[in-house]
């Protein structure tokens, strides 16, 4: 089974994205995508998320939530999370080894954005219960994004 952890990383109404190395050989090059990737053997997901974060935009936020799990016809499985950065961890944001670069994008923006379809596809289908998570700072209802929590 495929399991990877993404993140929906928040500040000022926008969500973090980052633009994928522009590799033939890894999935989805040239792609925005949300920080996260691969569970490693024996990791948990909360520690597989925050060593991803770490790797990636090299912040491990100190407010983290798991919104759920999303499971797809081909067995993949995506546990996504929620975190809300201050204006001190915004500062520290710095793009780790992989990715060509990351912007803050409003849920509509990301729409505009080529996405892994996967992603593409919750989101929108999702959009304006993200709107009021990413910009209006509603709660997380698993089931209402069609996650198992």
């Amino acid at each position: 089974m495929d399991i990877g952890v993404k993140a929906f990383i928040v500040f000022e109404g926008k969500v973090l994205l980052i633009l994928r190395d522009n590799i033939p050989t890894i999935a989805y090059p040239n792609y925005w995508n949300l920080p996260g990737g691969g569970v490693e053997d024996g990791e948990d997901f909360d520690t597989a998320l925050r060593r991803e974060l770490g790797e990636e935009i090299s912040v491990i936020p100190a407010n983290i939530v798991r919104m759920g799990t999303e499971t797809f016809d081909d067995k993949r499985v995506v546990i996504r999370y929620l975190s809300r950065l201050d204006t001190e961890e915004v500062a520290r944001l710095k793009l780790g080894d992989e990715g060509q670069e990351m912007k803050f994008c409003t849920v509509d923006e990301t729409l505009q954005l080529p996405l892994p379809p996967y992603l593409g596809n919750f989101i929108s289908k999702n959009k304006e219960s993200l709107r009021g998570i990413v910009e209006n700072d509603a709660d997380v209802i698993p089931e209402k994004l069609g996650l198992v929590p």
